[in-house]
């Protein structure tokens, strides 16, 4: 979605009394987009309230993950305390919260990706025992198993 269509859709909500939602955390985090990061720092420091906290979904915790380790080459340590920042934050409420932080905890700790380790708290939340997968990598953590092609 465009900066435009964000801050749209910002508007709309606010507007219509619910909560400013801002899921683009990206430009926040790395400060690397000028006009986005300064209408982004703005959006948390002057709308956010406890009352009306801003809102990040998982699918943005997870593009924001993946953007950080691509793009910006993060070391995985350097990606898990991005996403703790915004876990810590007390005006953000973070989709599956705990799941995004078990998953940041597995990131940490060297037991798999972002993603990977998201899929598997969703799973564990949803009452799954395993996840299969095609992917080796994913096997580093403990509730996936290997489907051979």
């Amino acid at each position: 979605m465009s900066a435009d269509a964000d801050r749209a859709c910002d508007e709309r909500r606010a507007g219509a009394g619910d909560r400013p939602r801002y899921e683009r955390a990206g430009p926040l985090l790395t400060q690397d987009d000028l006009p986005q990061s300064r209408k982004a720092t703005e959006i948390v420091e002057r709308e956010l309230t406890a009352e009306s906290p801003g809102f990040v979904s998982i699918v943005a915790r997870v593009e924001t993950a993946w953007v950080l380790d691509r793009a910006y080459g993060l070391e995985a340590v350097e990606v898990a305390a991005a996403i703790e920042r915004i876990l810590q934050a007390d005006l953000i409420v973070v989709e599956n919260e705990q799941e995004v932080f078990t998953a940041m905890i597995a990131l940490k700790t060297g037991q798999g990706s972002f993603a990977d380790a998201v899929i598997e708290a969703l799973g564990a939340k949803a009452g799954c025992s395993q996840a299969v997968t095609f992917e080796r990598k994913a096997l580093r953590l403990p509730g996936f198993r290997l489907v051979a092609p």
